[in-house]
């Protein structure tokens, strides 16, 4: 009797290979894009963004990093237009582009 030695063994290593692209892709779902705004949409942010900073009133930010959305309350305490970035009392520093929403308290 031949026997086959490690032949037999070798559809049960196809799957391996596959488990790790099915883990991939399940990550993959879980993932959130990035919402595309409007034009409106962004010049409402953009005056939100102006009307904030003047009135030195919290607001809460709704921004994308990462593939995942946070939020944060603070007040901006300095604009960059020409890097487009905001700077927040706390300590951090958000590109416009990552902004989704704004709410305002006054």
């Amino acid at each position: 009797m031949n026997d086959r030695g490690m032949i037999k063994w070798q559809p049960f290593n196809s799957v391996i290979p596959s488990s790790y692209i099915i883990k991939c892709l399940e990550e993959e779902k879980k993932r959130i894009s990035m919402p595309i705004l409007s034009e409106d949409e962004l010049n409402d942010l953009n005056n939100q963004i102006i009307t904030a900073y003047y009135q030195k009133e919290p607001i809460t930010i709704y921004y994308y990093y990462k593939k995942k959305f946070f939020k944060i309350t603070d007040i901006i305490i300095k604009i960059s237009p020409s890097n487009k970035l905001i700077y927040l009392e706390k300590g951090l520093k958000l590109s416009t582009n990552q902004i989704v929403k704004i709410k305002l308290y006054s």
